[in-house]
């Protein structure tokens, strides 16, 4: 039976699945990374080179572009929103390569869900059959998610200037972790949206409506993601903090944390970021056919059927 709503068990279902489906594929999750790696770095390169002639002809030449980038630097000591903003434009194309590898993986994350199997090269199809849109959701999330928080950090340095109250400060934190928190779950169908063919704009519409109209379903999800990835990285925050009875100082050193954190980013990459595709992938599936049903509940046409069970 299809679960549009939630449940723990529904939840841990999700995640359990995933998990299970992210290992059993972890192979061609680890060919896949490592060519996307390889081509995102070579787009990335490419993006650079073009944006800097750009950057070279409307700045005036190579000095100009040398200013351009020492007022942008020296924007964070004097807190000149108008190149701190300028930045950010700068820097959106600069990293939607990135945005199209990790839509890619839901790409992969959708076949796992469809046919409990995928390749390595399958994330290259993705890649390229979808990068325009992909590149388009990916700039809409990063928009979504952080110009609020710049707008309301650009305003509040407006009122205080640099003497900020502590309290002010505090608020502005919690507010921004809540709205990333917000943000992100509510963008967290887009790249499935956009992989199961829509274009940026409609699948940011789509995903929001789904997240809104199945919020306990979608965000119960997310948050189960995030926690898990958290518990992962808290060890590496609380290393520094512990105390340890060994007089030569070796415990409570640094190298315990290097030791843990290299197999805990591996856990995350190979693992959870994975699992995280196919929990949303699947998700998205239950959800938007759930609705096809619905809406054509009368049409003698089979269903969708994913493996793994609802």
């Amino acid at each position: 039976m299809m679960q549009k709503r939630t449940s723990f068990k529904v939840v841990w279902d999700d995640l359990k699945i995933s998990i299970r489906f992210a290992i059993s594929n972890i192979g061609s999750f680890l060919l896949a990374m490592i060519g996307v790696l390889i081509v995102t770095g070579l787009l990335f390169i490419l993006v650079f080179g073009i944006l800097m002639i750009f950057l070279v002809i409307f700045a005036g030449g190579l000095p100009g572009l040398i200013q351009f980038f020492t007022d942008i630097s020296t924007s964070f000591e004097v807190l000149d929103f108008g190149a701190l903003g300028l930045g950010l434009l700068v820097l959106v194309p600069l990293i939607s390569p990135l945005f199209v590898a990790i839509g890619a993986l839901f790409g992969m994350g959708r076949e796992i869900v469809e046919s409990e199997g995928t390749s390595a090269e399958g994330v290259f199809t993705w890649y390229r059959r979808k990068f325009i849109p992909l590149a388009g959701g990916g700039i809409i999330l990063f928009l979504i998610t952080a110009l609020p928080p710049v707008l309301g950090f650009t305003i509040t340095y407006v009122i205080f200037g640099l003497s900020v109250p502590p309290l002010v400060n505090s608020i502005l934190a919690g507010l921004t972790f809540v709205w990333i928190i917000i943000a992100t779950g509510s963008l967290s169908m887009l790249f499935p949206a956009i992989i199961d063919g829509h274009s940026a704009v409609d699948a940011t519409m789509l995903s929001i409506r789904l997240s809104w109209k199945y919020f306990d379903r979608v965000f119960s999800v997310w948050l189960g993601i995030l926690s898990m990835i958290l518990l992962v990285f808290i060890p590496i925050v609380a290393f520094p903090f512990a105390t340890f009875n060994d007089p030569s100082g070796l415990a409570s050193s640094g190298m315990w944390v290097a030791v843990y954190a290299v197999p805990a980013v591996f856990i995350v990459a190979l693992v959870f970021i994975p699992a995280a595709a196919i929990a949303l992938s699947r998700v998205y599936l239950i959800l938007t056919a759930t609705e096809n049903h619905t809406q054509t509940d009368k049409d003698d046409t089979p269903g969708l059927s994913f493996v793994g069970g609802f």
